[in-house]
């Protein structure tokens, strides 16, 4: 097993944890950042499965992923601050 390996199986064992959050998470607020980390964690294994893999366009479409979930976050916490008025 290679470091790469190591790191890829790491980062899914963390996702895990977040995902438990975003289930359990008590307020809004803490599903909200649940789903964030486990987004942020999904675009890292992306990124590393691509350099693992050697092909370029997985690390690209993991950082297009990364800016959708950035706006997507924003437009959700916007939504709820606003009380459900777009």
């Amino acid at each position: 097993m290679t470091f790469d390996w190591f790191v890829l199986t790491t980062l899914i064992i963390l996702s895990i944890g977040s995902i438990y959050r975003v289930i359990v998470g008590p307020t809004v607020w803490d599903r909200i950042l649940g789903f964030s980390y486990f987004s942020a964690k999904i675009i890292m294994v992306g990124i590393v499965f691509g350099i693992l893999i050697d092909r370029i366009f997985v690390v690209d479409v993991s950082m297009i992923y990364g800016i959708l979930d950035f706006i997507g976050t924003i437009m959700v916490v916007r939504f709820i601050e606003a009380k459900g008025d777009i």
